[in-house]
């Protein structure tokens, strides 16, 4: 005959059945949520890093073209106004060969200022001429929406001339 304490151990046996595959249950689903947020994050830092290279790209392109501007004469600065020959010649190749085709714009305006005083390597004073210039590259991802704002990169800088 069973005494009290086997009947006992029997009855909690019976009722604990099947805990460890609810355990093995529960243990799966917290390991996919978690191979989801790998995932996901995955995704978010591959769209950012795509667009930080497209920044990239912008700046070494801007960077390129006042390179260009600097070895230039005054004679040929307006050439690189938007839509002036030098401008037409950076913004073909070049824009559609690193930013998304199709999908970017550029604008370039060259200001000239007046002679404004300025010191030369002795001390004296010089008249100090130059352009301003600004450069403003915009780009949409091919993912992305054309609803959504177009990504800029904007540059303003000063070419002088003595």
């Amino acid at each position: 005959m069973k005494t009290a304490v086997q009947n006992k151990f029997v009855a909690t046996k019976r009722n604990q059945r099947g805990i460890m595959l609810l355990e093995g249950l529960i243990a799966i689903l917290v390991f996919s949520l978690g191979i989801l947020a790998i995932v996901g994050m995955q995704a978010s830092t591959l769209a950012h890093t795509s667009q930080a290279k497209y920044r990239t790209d912008a700046a070494f392109l801007a960077n390129k073209l006042i390179g260009q501007m600097w070895a230039e004469t005054n004679a040929n600065m307006s050439q690189y106004q938007t839509g002036g020959a030098k401008f037409s010649s950076w913004f073909t190749p070049e824009l559609d060969n690193y930013l998304p085709p199709g999908r970017n714009s550029a604008t370039v305006t060259v200001s000239p200022f007046a002679a404004t005083p300025g010191l030369n390597a002795t001390g004296g004073v010089v008249a100090v001429t130059g352009y301003t210039v600004n450069i403003d590259i915009q780009w949409r991802a091919p993912s992305e929406s054309n609803s959504l704002p177009a990504h800029s990169y904007r540059v303003v800088t000063t070419i002088v001339r003595n």
